[in-house]
């Protein structure tokens, strides 16, 4: 939670205009008039609140150690002109990103007191390195060293210094200046979920070409991929032909499905239209079949496991074989991966295995879970795939999540409802920390999902199974395109 300041106080006006100068200064020199530096790049600073905080004592000339208790699961962003992005990061994705944003180069930090101490200190200047943060505990640490002296004591105001700062302090805000960093370092996910099913109204056919644009462009500030569903729907295909226009990579998927009797007869079509699209360079990895094992016809009658597999790797083949330019191919599975035999045979095929791990679904059907046994849950099934991969000596397949999400609203007229389970709060907390396992393990996570999809519910957009997403948007009301959940994109 931010500090509280009232102007009314002499101190907390001093503390807010020297919060505002250093940052003024940290834009001017550090980051200001270097925003077109390079294509992806844009100049940021970052803000971490804390309910409180110590500082190590002194031992020698090394670093001493900053810890910020009560850390927000979440770090704030923002860019300088002319970009003007804002959003948040989860503190542990942050952190797993560090390397990538500051390249080696430690930043400079100001840490601003919410109200004076003892030594009528409002805020320190330091420099960070080797960040750490616990989630279960909600505590941040840092390597802190003092600023280096300024060039011109007489104009730079360089905030008081670290032997200014008491052992224990109380509410406070650090603001890291990260200067000039490339985009993909600074974006809440890896990948999103692109579905079209954003319609509001069952008249409504498919969203045309242009709000097609505005969703890409909204969502790009915010994750490096989008991964769709079927490559061969008008809206979906303009989709993957127009992201790298925004900057974003993209895992296309034919949607291969089989009827009781064998394979669809539109499967053939989308897995051309893979070839095709890969061949043009739109396509950065290829996904053939989504959970290809729950879509064989009737559940009470399936195709056969080991036939479907059969069709699968020969889809995968084709893909393979048919593509002049080469990317990585796979395959998007459910969950935990199943140890029969036909299971093996479809990850021996695949560059890459996704599996959709979905928690929220779990507690959907009526388990009260917390967020943190749904992380780690995630966790578990997630280690569990892998250990089947390695069983079947298959260590250097790449395995990544196809899916995980946590619903924002849920109906209590709906079978297994739990009141409070599914809200923003919860969805919130579960993509910050879902994302923060994730950059912490070196795990590659496509979120479920970019928008929430009225149509999967009927357009009861109470229903949990409509409201998935990090946006919701109103394709039927132009002038009201889109409004953020989580990720504040208001």
């Amino acid at each position: 939670m931010q500090p509280q300041l009232k102007a009314n106080n002499p101190g907390n006006r001093r503390l807010l205009e020297a919060a505002c100068f250093i940052l003024a200064l940290a834009l001017a020199a550090g980051c200001g008039g270097t925003t077109t530096a390079r294509v992806g790049a844009s100049s940021y600073l970052f803000s971490q609140s804390a309910t409180g905080g110590s500082l190590s004592a002194a031992s020698g000339p090394g670093p001493r150690t900053l810890t910020l208790t009560g850390a927000s699961p979440s770090t704030v962003r923002f860019s300088d002109r002319p970009s003007r992005r804002a959003g948040t990061i989860g503190t542990g994705a942050f952190t797993g990103a560090w390397p990538g944003i500051f390249k080696g180069s430690s930043p400079n930090a100001l840490l601003v007191l919410a109200t004076l101490n003892d030594k009528d200190v409002d805020s320190v200047v330091m420099v960070l390195s080797s960040p750490k943060y616990d989630a279960a505990s909600q505590t941040m640490t840092y390597s802190v060293k003092e600023l280096p002296a300024s060039q011109d004591p007489a104009t730079d105001w360089v905030g008081d210094k670290l032997t200014s700062l008491p052992s224990k302090f109380g509410p406070a805000t650090l603001f890291i200046d990260a200067g000039v960093v490339d985009s993909a370092s600074v974006k809440e996910y890896y990948g999103l979920c692109f579905s079209d099913w954003v319609k509001t109204k069952a008249s409504y056919d498919s969203p045309p070409n242009a709000f097609i644009d505005g969703f890409l462009q909204t969502i790009a500030p915010s994750t490096q991929w989008i991964t769709t569903y079927r490559d061969d729907w008008p809206d979906l295909n303009y989709a993957i032909k127009r992201a790298h226009a925004y900057g974003l990579k993209v895992a296309a998927c034919a949607g291969v499905t089989w009827t009781v009797a064998g394979p669809d007869a539109s499967n053939q079509g989308q897995v051309q239209t893979l070839i095709d699209l890969v061949n043009q360079g739109y396509v950065d990895l290829a996904i053939v079949g989504n959970e290809p094992e729950g879509n064989r016809g009737s559940p009470n009658n399936p195709y056969p496991l080991d036939r479907m597999a059969a069709d699968l790797v020969g889809y995968i083949n084709q893909v393979k074989s048919g593509t002049a330019r080469k990317v990585k191919v796979g395959t998007r599975l459910v969950g935990v991966i199943a140890p029969d035999a036909p299971f093996q045979t479809i990850a021996r095929a695949c560059d890459v295995v996704q599996v959709n791990i979905h928690p929220g679904e779990f507690a959907a059907a009526g388990n009260n879970i917390t967020i943190a046994q749904a992380v780690q849950r995630l966790a578990n099934d997630f280690g569990a795939a892998k250990a089947r991969l390695q069983g079947w000596g298959l260590a250097n397949t790449e395995l990544q999540i196809g899916e995980t999400g946590w619903p924002s609203n849920d109906n209590p007229a709906r079978p297994h409802y739990i009141p409070g389970l599914f809200t923003v709060a919860n969805a919130t907390a579960f993509r910050d920390q879902a994302m923060a396992w994730a950059n912490a393990n070196g795990v590659k996570v496509f979120y479920f999902e970019a928008a929430d999809e009225p149509a999967k519910a009927n357009y009861d957009m109470q229903n949990y199974s409509a409201n998935w997403g990090a946006w919701h948007w109103y394709p039927d009301n132009p002038s009201v395109p889109f409004v953020g959940h989580f990720s504040k994109k208001y």
